[in-house]
């Protein structure tokens, strides 16, 4: 990423459930300063993920989840692509991209919340193994 410039970056989220089946799922995290969504988002399974302009988060809906999906068949996977416009500030570093994503949802068999907490995203992107060393925001 380079300072003034916008740089696109497609974030997959992939859900596999081991337990229960679960309902009424809710994933959200918000976009950093400096990073905004572009509109395009889609989902292996029901609806899209959408843009919460008045809180600058990302939501995924999902009205349920199989025990063992995604472990012997295909996690569902929601898709979206934001740009990240870096500042001065940032050069040097990696840059925050997506907050805490969050997951709450619901246990079917005992009717109790479940939830979970996975780290946020920079420009370091660690599960993608195509990017390396890069990602530093560069002047």
């Amino acid at each position: 990423p380079k300072v003034g410039q916008e740089t696109f970056f497609t974030i997959h989220w992939l859900l596999s459930n081991y337990g229960t089946d679960v309902n009424n799922i809710k994933v959200s995290a918000p976009l950093m300063a400096g990073v905004r969504f572009t509109g395009n988002a889609k989902s292996s399974f029901g609806s899209s993920p959408v843009y919460d302009q008045l809180n600058n988060i990302i939501i995924w809906k999902v009205d349920r989840l199989l025990a063992t999906q995604g472990v012997i068949d295909q996690p569902l996977e929601a898709v979206f692509q934001i740009a990240a416009m870096p500042t001065n500030d940032l050069v040097g570093q990696y840059m925050p991209l997506v907050g805490e994503t969050r997951l709450v949802a619901t246990d079917e068999f005992t009717g109790k919340e479940v939830s979970t907490i996975v780290g946020g995203i920079t420009t370091a992107l660690p599960d993608d193994a195509t990017v390396g060393s890069q990602g530093v925001v560069i002047k």
